[in-house]
């Protein structure tokens, strides 16, 4: 996450997106599938993922812009969401109502207002905002695996 956060800041530093969607660069399937087994690889074996890898992953190694990066995360996030739900009710697992329906409430009013106030931030320091909120997150993994052996409810 950390090297995550640094690439992410440098990226930062050199973005100048033009309209929305304009600028991405020609797909190259070898290395968006290279970068795709290695999120899932991360996001199976380590247990970290979402947009805490793979936007830094569109990003970086795939040279796309911020916030063409923000809104492809939220599509693979949004399948990689629905199989796993689908598996999980497949299992014979059930979901937890009382929990689910107020969080997903809250997460799709979040993702209303986000873009509000993220149209109003430069491509820079959107870019460089996600990079510290990845240095935090880091930092609370480290800090909570080397204090408390592992994250709250592990």
């Amino acid at each position: 996450m950390l090297a995550a956060a640094l690439a992410t800041w440098a990226k930062g530093g050199s973005v100048t997106e033009g309209v929305i969607g304009t600028n991405c660069p020609p797909i190259q399937r070898g290395r968006v599938a290279a970068a795709g087994l290695g999120v899932g690889f991360l996001t199976g074996f380590l247990g970290v993922g979402g947009g805490f890898v793979i936007v830094p992953g569109l990003a970086v190694l795939l040279a796309m812009p911020m916030r063409g990066a923000i809104g492809t995360s939220l599509a693979i996030v949004t399948i990689v969401s629905l199989c796993g739900l689908g598996a999980h009710l497949a299992s014979g697992s059930t979901i937890d109502l009382a929990v689910a329906v107020p969080l997903g409430a809250g997460c799709v009013a979040g993702a209303v207002a986000g873009p509000q106030f993220g149209r109003r931030l430069t491509a820079q320091r959107l870019a460089q905002g996600f990079a510290v909120l990845l240095v935090m997150v880091a930092g609370y993994v480290i800090t909570a695996t080397a204090v408390a052996g592992g994250a709250a409810g592990t």
